[in-house]
This record gives structure tokens, sequence and C-alpha cells, in this order.
């Protein structure tokens, strides 16, 4: 890092960088196994789990302007511990745009004009009357797909005469996954929305009233109504509505195999020949809201989700030893 000192507008030159940062990753990995024969019938399983964290030792940076600032920090070197995201605590839902006349203001000059129903409360944890960041607390495991805290997996091998069949389990957990609700939902023009989604949401009985007038009667769904903008509103805010818990247990791959009898594959001239299957990304358990999101892969560009799924892939095969 930089080392953070002042210095007169007259120095002309930057200083180098230095050997001024650590951090320290604590941690316990566990794996266990146990192999075993039951007649023709063998058998081998194996689990391990992985849960660490880190934590910032020390960060060069300027002095902060209050002890606030200090405890929202996110990259403090005080010994803080990573992998937390702030977040708001968010209370009923609103039923309707009346209810908003009371409501914390959230945006800004405009109050709250762009409350539609299907919007949750978001918490005035202080009571100033306005939601912003003061009233965010760490709530929330952040996203991360890189290095989860804690990670698990297990295989499993088994096999009986000629038969054969094994399959891999991993998972991971602590982290979610951000949905960006006015991008790919319907609530913005820059991406396609998820069309499920779209559909279970609240709307206007008549689609030609004013989204707006009091005596507007709605329809109740799953998700708020759509926002011509999608700032400025109760809802464009981080809570556990939109950043969703991203734990999941996916069965990555399963295969099943054939062994030819010997007396018959050497009629054939063969020493050994094993026909057999195998599935990657067979399925995956989770939270229904973030399985049409993979769990597994990266937030993508704008944090949207829309990077390329993984694929489910069938392969079929023989080995053949002569």
């Amino acid at each position: 890092a930089t080392r953070i000192t002042s210095v007169p507008n007259t120095f002309g030159a930057t200083f180098p960088q230095e050997n001024l940062n650590s951090n320290e990753i604590k941690g316990i990995e566990l794996m266990v196994s146990h192999r075993n024969t039951v007649g023709k019938f063998d058998y081998n399983v194996s689990a391990n789990v992985t849960y660490s964290r880190q934590y910032l030792l020390h960060v060069e940076q300027a002095p902060y302007r209050s002890t606030y600032e200090q405890w929202h920090s996110r990259s403090d070197g005080d010994g803080r511990i990573q992998g937390r995201e702030w977040i708001y605590e968010e209370g009923e839902q609103y039923t309707s745009v009346v209810d908003f006349e009371t409501a914390p203001l959230r945006g800004g000059a405009n109050g709250n004009s762009y409350g539609l129903p299907g919007m949750y409360e978001l918490i005035d944890l202080n009571e100033d009357g306005v939601i912003d960041r003061t009233d965010n607390l760490p709530n929330s495991w952040a996203g991360t797909y890189t290095n989860p805290p804690l990670q698990y997996g297990a295989n499993l091998y088994a096999s009986y005469r000629n038969f054969d069949f094994a399959i891999g389990l991993q998972g991971s957990a602590l982290f979610t996954v951000w949905v960006s609700r006015y991008d790919n939902w319907g609530y913005g023009t820059r991406f396609p929305v998820v069309w499920t989604w779209y559909l279970d949401r609240w709307h206007m009985e008549d689609p030609d009233d004013d989204p707006f007038d009091p005596a507007t009667k709605w329809i109740p769904g799953k998700w708020e109504a759509l926002t011509a903008n999608p700032f400025q509103n109760q809802t464009w805010a981080a809570s556990h509505r939109w950043r969703m818990p991203a734990t999941y247990l996916r069965l990555k791959t399963l295969e099943v195999g054939y062994t030819l009898p010997a007396n018959i594959s050497r009629k054939l001239y063969i020493e050994h020949l094993r026909p057999f299957i195998n599935i990657f990304n067979v399925f995956t358990l989770c939270r229904e809201d973030v399985k049409g999101l993979d769990p597994e892969r990266n937030e993508g560009e704008y944090r949207v989700d829309l990077t390329y799924p993984l694929l489910r892939s069938f392969n079929f095969g023989v080995e053949i030893k002569f």
C-alpha cells in the first residue's frame, strides 16, 4: 500500500508502495472417510467441510472523521472480520400508496412519491424520519463466489458384482446472491426480465389507471409493482428481499457403469470392457428464488445474474482394454 501522510503540495511526487497492510485467515478443515466390503458389495464414502474467515489486521488509510464512520467501515484494520454486508431491515409490506404518506422518507427531495404497493417498509432504526446509511446493520452475508466461508462436499462409490456407481456432492453456505431488482426483473430497461417473477407481482386491475392514485385497485403478488423509476423509493436498497441467502447443495456428478464379465470379453479378444454414463450438474437443492440464478456461478457484470449458466451435460462412453 501507499503510506498515508501529509506533505506540501510542492512535493511533486508520490510515495512508493510498501509492505504495510496485513491480514489473517483462520479456519478449520475436516475430512472423514470410510471403506468396507460386505459380501460382493464394496463401498467407499468420504466427506469434507471447510470453514474459514478473513481478518484485516492493518489497512493503511486516512484517519476516520467520526467513530460512526469507523464502525461502519468494511475495511478497518483493527482485526475486522470480512464477509458481512450492511443492509436495511424490512418491516411490513405496503398495500396502498397512502401508506407512504406517513412512512420514513427514502427518496430524497422527492420524498416517497415513487412508492407503490408491494414494496416493503424499511426500518428507521435511529428514528430520525429518514432512511439512509445510518439505518444499516451488518446483518447479511456478503456475496462471494470465489471462496465462501463454509464449503462442503462428499463422494460415494459403490460396486456390486459387475455394476458400479459413483456420485459427487458439493455445496457452500454463509454467502448471498445479490439481485439487482431494477435491471433484469422488468423494473428497468437495460436487460431482459425473469419472466415468471415478472408475472407474479402486484399489478393494477385496469392497466390504464394511474398507479399513484389512491383509488386505483391492485391485485396482490409476491413481488412489488413495476416502477418507471427504479431509484428514490423504499425498495431500491439492500435488504434480505434482494440479497438472498444462497446456501446450496448440488449433485455435481453421477456415474453408472457396468463391466462385462471376463468370460464374455475374452471371447471378443478384449481384456476389459465397461460401458458407462455420467452426468454433470444433475440438480441443486437451494432456496427457490436462487435456483433460477444458480448460486454456484458468478453474479456477472452489473451483478444482475445474467452470466452464462452452468450446463447439465450427459456423457456416454466405453472403456476398453486389450
